[in-house]
């Protein structure tokens, strides 16, 4: 052991006395490791000593010994055509672990699966689900979408889901004249989809307009997708199945709505897939102009030189769904000059900067440096403003 922590650290020291570069460093010290397990180390079976510590051997399996030998863990060097099988298992069979069932799993292609994990220490992750929350880039999204995390923005915002918002941010509350701008909604029903999948996606588009200094949201309603796959086929393989819904803003990828990952068992027995998905209705804030679409798209791979004859694959949309844009009108929004307070242009309480400013209905208050004012014409073009005379104790 001390042979080969010296040779490790011998040949770390070399890189710049012999002006090795790293990647000629790691192959060095891989090569001097395994002349080290070969000389040094030993393989014990049993109570059989062999000599030489390094075993070459494409799959191992591990039994349980007190459970009638059962396969439970195992190690593979078997990588498959997309390096996506097991490298590592535990918790199950071989065939669980392709099959992606087995309690803990880790493929050559760096992707893995626990089914309970205690982690100590940094994590770093681009994207993901934790608990109800997605990670989606610089976004985090609660499951029922009352509650986003926008750095691209720095906005956090508390949806209800009938409608109203709460948005903190450390941008400035914008003018009075140009909070509540006309921003007319627009709808069109998501498409019918039903088609073969061969690489080609569908989508369902709008343009919106957001105005400046606007709070808009897209609206979509709730619809189910019905993911769909025959085929034909005279052997037993494994296909990994990918369906996606993503939204997109002038066709660049904005977040990810539903996704339907699965590792598909295909043989001549069993002709067919089908899966339910069900897209629950969501309150999506956007802060930009643009197509603003939602794309349907499916991805298959399957084991190398096998080929399915006859494929098809088609998602339905059923009770179809629409997706609609306006501006948010009830919402508390919370700046870095004050906050406003809003349930309708003709409702509104705004504080912000040296204006402080009450509507209900056609009456209105405001308070300026200037003093007090009144107005009960806020529901005319030209509204009129009329000092107060404040009275005190003293006159």
């Amino acid at each position: 052991m001390s042979e080969r922590k010296f040779a490790s650290t011998s040949i770390r020291d070399s890189e710049d006395m012999l002006g090795l570069t790293p990647e000629g460093v790691n192959k060095l010290l891989a090569d001097t490791n395994t002349t080290v397990a070969k000389t040094k180390g030993f393989t014990r079976i049993g109570d059989v000593n062999f000599e030489d510590g390094l075993i070459f051997t494409s799959l191992m399996k591990l039994l349980d010994a007190g459970n009638d030998g059962d396969e439970m863990a195992g190690v593979s060097g078997i990588a498959g055509e997309n390096k996506k099988d097991p490298a590592f298992w535990a918790g199950g069979t071989y065939e669980q672990a392709i099959d992606g069932t087995a309690k803990a799993i880790i493929r050559h292609d760096g992707t893995s699966k626990f089914t309970e994990t205690e982690i100590e220490g940094k994590i770093t992750a681009t994207e993901g689900f934790l608990a109800n929350w997605t990670i989606q880039r610089n976004t985090i999204i609660s499951k029922d979408g009352s509650v986003e995390i926008d750095s691209n923005t720095n906005t956090i915002s508390l949806v209800n889901p009938s409608g109203g918002r709460i948005v903190i941010k450390n941008s400035e509350i914008p003018d009075i004249l140009t909070l509540f701008p006309v921003n007319l909604p627009i709808e069109e029903s998501l498409a019918y989809l039903n088609h073969e999948y061969d690489g080609h996606t569908r989508t369902s588009a709008i343009v919106v307009y957001v105005s400046d200094n606007a709070i808009s949201e897209l609206i979509i309603s709730s619809y189910k997708i019905v993911h769909m796959l025959f085929y034909e086929i005279e052997t037993e393989i494994y296909m990994d199945s990918h369906i996606y819904i993503d939204l997109l803003h002038d066709g660049v990828f904005s977040r990810r709505l539903a996704e339907d990952r699965h590792r598909i068992f295909l043989h001549d027995d069993d002709k067919n897939y089908t899966k339910e998905i069900y897209v629950p209705s969501m309150r999506i804030p956007i802060y930009e102009s643009g197509t603003w679409s939602i794309r349907v798209a499916h991805s298959k791979t399957t084991e190398s030189g096998v080929i399915a004859n006859d494929w098809f694959a088609s998602a339905t949309i059923s009770d179809m769904g629409t997706i609609k844009a306006e501006t948010v009108i009830n919402r508390t929004e919370i700046g870095s000059n004050g906050m406003v307070v809003a349930t309708s242009p003709e409702n509104y309480t705004y504080d912000a900067g040296d204006l402080f400013q009450v509507r209900r209905g056609k009456y209105g208050l405001q308070v300026t440096d200037d003093g007090v004012k009144v107005c009960d014409t806020m529901d005319s073009v030209a509204k009129d403003w009329y000092p107060v005379k404040l009275i005190t104790p003293y006159g």
